[in-house]
């Protein structure tokens, strides 16, 4: 069986900019002739950067952001791995 590839987006997303969402369709355009799945991983807070925003609106922020771009036959998916880190 041949190995998925899945490209990985990460970043603050605190909130998305257009930045992000043209990010997040190139992203969808490299993936696509691939048949790869995207996931966005939003950070959690780091030495050079706090995050002060819950882990909730967070995840509504990039799921908000995933539906903003064209996906045609791409998966996207919000992985929560740097997240589950946050307190908040």
């Amino acid at each position: 069986m041949e190995k998925k590839e899945t490209v990985l987006f990460g970043g603050a997303f605190n909130p998305p900019t257009r930045a992000h969402e043209a990010i997040l369709q190139a992203c969808v355009e490299y993936a696509e002739p691939r048949a790869a799945d995207v996931w966005v991983v939003p950070s959690a807070s780091r030495a050079d950067k706090t995050i002060e925003t819950s882990r909730e609106l967070r995840l509504e922020y990039c799921q908000a952001l995933t539906r903003d771009v064209l996906r045609r036959t791409v998966q996207i998916d919000v992985q929560m791995m740097e997240l589950l880190s946050l307190s908040r």
